[in-house]
């Protein structure tokens, strides 16, 4: 039984030392300007109603997509298209980190 809880507890620490943190700094782009959006673009009004605010104001193009067809109404919470839209964020966010051109390439 100790050999038991000894090798749980060993997988359990791997599992936290090793685990892949995933999109921390793709995530961290978005969010910041998600929370620039809620503090200043979209204030003016209770979070729960600003939803179709903020989410335009993080991301024109991703809003459109996921969003345009049929904004949300106000205080709806709809989690298939918030992942949808959180996965057209990250992959938005991904594709401007590929595409700017790093510091180093700008010492000529």
């Amino acid at each position: 039984m100790k050999r038991l809880f000894t090798l749980l507890m060993l997988m359990v620490w791997c599992v936290a030392v090793y685990g892949k943190k995933r999109g921390t700094g793709v995530d961290r782009a978005w969010k910041n300007k998600r929370l620039q959006c809620e503090k200043f673009e979209c204030s003016y009004t209770v979070l729960d109603e600003a939803m179709n605010c903020i989410n335009n104001c993080t991301s024109p193009m991703c809003y459109q997509e996921v969003y345009g067809s049929s904004p949300l109404e106000d205080g709806e919470v709809d989690d298939k298209r918030n992942r949808l839209f959180t996965a057209c964020l990250r992959k938005e966010s991904k594709n401007m980190k590929r595409n700017k051109p790093s510091a180093s390439s700008d010492k000529t």
